[in-house]
């Protein structure tokens, strides 16, 4: 029994009249134990889809809303109804080594699999449903029945008391905080706490040298969409950086955004770790957009977003602005509908220059996994995609809605999202220049096919005079090098491959 494992746990009820109701959650003195709002005063909040003890202690698995299926549109001036989700689980928690656990599921499955399946984790099944396994590190899994739909996340984080927080100038301590809008200044320092829920969002314009921190919850359900675009700055998700310098985000859970989900625009020298986005529905819940921005690292975190998953953006009112020195590294990634590692499809800069994806896992992908999409005029240069693990599930088709009364109709359809596409033009309007490549590599990259998947393609078209140069090196397919390009199949122009190499 690992005797440090601590769970995070943040309950929230509303009254009568919808008042927010604070409740706080205090572990026992021992760090081990919990407490948490009974049933008799006030809704369930709690995932009534898995009963599961971590250690042989019961552990509460709360409920968050997610996208049921690819359905999307432009923004049509209200939200998606709600026949478009699904309630979904989650579990936070700390622990200091290998942790054991027992999930009993409300329904029955024929196979179970826990995500990603590079941490090798093997669940034992019992004639009476229960599942066992153990996570044998920190990080972010999934466990799913059968399929993608009603999925259990864990978040798995190094015991850690955040002494920093003696220093904060905004604290949220165990309970409910209803603060609404939160704007930041320079030297600001917001720690919020493992048993913390703060309904609103928090956003900073022109500041310096600002940190969030702590392993608490925001979820911004509270919060509308108003906007047609989400890159305006008037537009808060769970977290909005415009002109900042000297950012740090380690730790949060983000539910529930309006718009995009973690964003920065126009900044310098960005760190945002140990991030968990899940709970995402709305339309453009891109996951993280990084935008017009320089020296920003991703790294140890987990995003499901129902639209993009990460986005290195360029947009027309910062097109002077470069993109430059961005690196997302050991991530666990999930998108729900379009692409998940993407630079485009707006690439209005001056450049884009030095990104790097590395070590991350993407686990579930849904038009394409890794996309270079140029609907602007910057080329992009020196780009990496290295030591990743690409796993391809024969989903439900993405279809865009195109009327109020349109429904989700895919039939047996099923779709194998693409692995990589880079293009230019499509996005481009007329007498537009387009945007171009060089220097783009993909190394050692695994693409997992399961069971009724077919191969994942490659998709290289350009529009507008030669690509390159683009190099692969060390593909594999279910972990066996590939001895060309040919082992997926491949569509392309001329102009796409005069500086195309294979290794």
């Amino acid at each position: 029994m690992n005797s440090k494992t601590v769970f995070a746990l943040a309950l929230y009820a509303f009254d009568a009249v919808g008042a927010v109701v604070r409740f706080p959650v205090t572990p026992s003195a021992t760090g081990t134990g919990f407490t948490y709002l009974p049933e008799s005063q006030g809704i369930n909040l709690l995932s009534d889809d898995y009963a599961m003890t971590v250690e042989d202690r019961a552990a509460p698995v709360r409920a968050c809303c997610v996208s049921a299926m690819p359905f999307n549109r432009s923004w049509p001036g209200h939200q998606r109804s709600f026949d478009q989700t699904e309630t979904a689980s989650w579990f936070a928690f700390e622990s200091d080594g290998p942790t054991r656990f027992e999930v009993k599921p409300n329904r029955p499955f024929k196979r179970c699999t826990v995500r990603p399946l590079s941490a090798g984790i093997k669940p034992v099944v019992e004639k009476s449903g229960q599942i066992r396994f153990t996570l044998p590190k920190c990080g972010y899994y999934v466990l799913e029945l059968d399929d993608e739909h009603k999925a259990l996340h864990l978040f798995m984080e190094r015991t850690d008391d955040f002494p920093a927080k003696a220093k904060a100038t905004k604290t949220f301590g165990p309970g409910i905080h209803a603060p609404g809008l939160v704007r930041l200044k320079s030297g600001d320092r917001v720690y919020i706490d493992r048993n913390a829920v703060v309904y609103g969002a928090f956003i900073a314009e022109g500041a310096e040298d600002v940190e969030i921190f702590g392993y608490g919850t925001v979820d911004s359900s509270i919060l509308s969409r108003v906007f047609i675009g989400c890159s305006t700055p008037l537009q808060p998700g769970n977290l909005r950086f415009e002109k900042c310098r000297r950012v740090k985000v380690d730790g949060p859970v983000f539910l529930d955004s309006p718009g995009w989900c973690v964003t920065c625009v126009d900044c310098d020298d960005v760190e945002f770790a140990r991030m968990k986005v899940v709970g995402q529905w709305r339309y453009n819940t891109d996951g993280v957009d990084i935008v017009n921005s320089r020296h920003v690292r991703l790294r140890d975190s987990f995003v499901r977003a129902f639209d993009d998953a990460v986005t290195i953006k360029g947009i027309p009112r910062c097109i002077d602005c470069p993109v430059r020195d961005v690196r997302v590294e050991r991530c666990v990634l999930w998108c729900g509908w379009g692409r998940t590692c993407e630079l485009g499809i707006e690439t209005w800069a001056r450049e884009y220059r030095d990104v790097v994806f590395e070590d991350c896992d993407l686990v579930h992908n849904s038009c394409t996994a890794l996309d270079l999409r140029m609907g602007g005029t910057a080329t992009l240069e020196h780009i990496v995609f290295r030591n990743l693990r690409v796993e391809f599930q024969a989903g439900l088709p993405e279809i865009f809605q195109s009327s109020e009364t349109m429904t989700y109709a895919p039939g047996e359809n099923r779709q194998t999202a693409h692995f990589i596409h880079i293009e230019n033009g499509k996005f481009v309007r007329p007498q537009e220049p387009h945007g171009n490549v060089s220097d783009i590599r993909f190394e050692n990259i695994d693409a997992i096919v399961e069971p009724g998947a077919r191969n994942p393609d490659i998709v290289l078209m350009s529009s507008h005079g030669k690509f390159g140069p683009i190099s692969f090196s060390n593909l594999k397919l279910n972990e066996t090098p590939v001895r060309s390009l040919a082992a997926f199949p491949l569509h392309t122009n001329e102009a796409s491959t005069a500086n195309l190499t294979f290794r």
